[in-house]
């Protein structure tokens, strides 16, 4: 498939208000498919790891009732059985990090309380949610709880990690000088986080390294004491092992 945006009526009779829908081209049968149908616009997101998954952003009510009040919310449209899911809904505004490769999961960052009371997100941060695709009536599980912005770098090769970066203190007690960490989140029904870097400076995750067990990291801090070190405080680049899964 091919993902389109367009203001045109690709597929006659679909879209004659001229609102910006998405559209899939089948390359094998050559037609267009309409994704989306509203008086507002949609925009495409991602392919998922199987490609007749695609993802939507919209403020649109696709699945009638389930948006209301016109915030922004993430779709999966089926484009096999033309079934549309709907993975967020809350009055803050959601849009999709990325899909687990292998898995079935999906990353989302949001600003609303998608889960309230689970713990919840009340004070309108920016928060990493992780969403089962493919599952009806599955509610996103939230990964992350802090009182500071939260920044969705990507998942593993395998689909077992999501990389963040976030000045919170999510693993309680270790950032309480509100510094930017890097932390890993265990991709799961009960997430688990792991903080990679802990100083007074910045680190960021930079990538995760294709053998699925280490993760690049950027940093000003003095992350290897054992090694070089970096008392200067330049900007370094040091490699992390990702966390073993517990049997």
């Amino acid at each position: 498939y091919i993902a389109l945006s367009s203001q045109a009526d690709l597929v006659p009779g679909g879209n004659a208000d001229g609102s910006r829908e998405v559209y899939a081209y089948d390359t094998r049968r050559g037609r267009v498919l309409q994704v989306t149908e509203s008086s507002g616009d949609s925009a495409f997101a991602a392919f998922g790891p199987r490609p007749h998954r695609i993802a939507v952003h919209s403020r649109q009510d696709l699945v009638p009732g389930g948006n209301t009040d016109g915030s922004q919310e993430v779709y999966v449209a089926n484009l096999r059985n033309r079934r549309m899911q709907q993975l967020t809904a809350s009055f803050g505004s959601s849009h999709l990090g990325a899909f687990a490769p292998r898995r079935r999961w999906a990353a989302v960052v949001s600003d609303g309380d998608l889960t309230p009371g689970a713990p919840g997100n009340t004070d309108r941060t920016e928060e990493l949610y992780l969403v089962r695709i493919g599952v009806r009536r599955r509610q996103p599980v939230q990964a992350t709880d802090g009182d500071q912005h939260v920044f969705f770098v990507g998942f593993d090769p395998r689909g077992r990690f999501a990389g963040v970066d976030t000045r919170a203190d999510l693993v309680r007690g270790r950032n309480v000088d509100g510094s930017r960490e890097a932390f890993v989140v265990r991709v799961a029904r009960r997430p688990r986080i792991t903080q990679l870097t802990a100083s007074d400076a910045d680190s960021e995750v930079g990538a995760f390294l294709p053998d699925g067990r280490r993760v690049v990291l950027h940093s000003r801090g003095d992350l290897d004491r054992d090694g070089p070190g970096n008392a200067d405080g330049s900007a370094e680049v040091f490699v992390a092992d990702l966390p073993r899964p517990r049997r």
